[in-house]
């Protein structure tokens, strides 16, 4: 929600709204997922193979995400 009279609709602000979504960062992922990403270790529990389109495990939370 938007307070007060900065509405993303107002095209004398479109400059403030663009330079905001491009400098906001990802929505992250849940924390019931990134627990078991990270107790899987990023890997299937059947058939050990990668959950994401990783070669190597991420080093960060934000690695995850992607």
């Amino acid at each position: 929600m938007v307070h007060g009279s900065a509405s993303p609709d107002d095209p004398a602000l479109a400059t403030y709204w663009a330079e905001r979504r491009r400098t906001s960062p990802p929505p992250p992922i849940n924390r019931a997922t990134l627990r078991l990403l990270q107790a899987q270790n990023g890997q299937c529990l059947i058939c050990r193979g990668p959950l994401l389109h990783a070669d190597a495990p991420p080093s960060s939370p934000t690695e995850w995400e992607q």
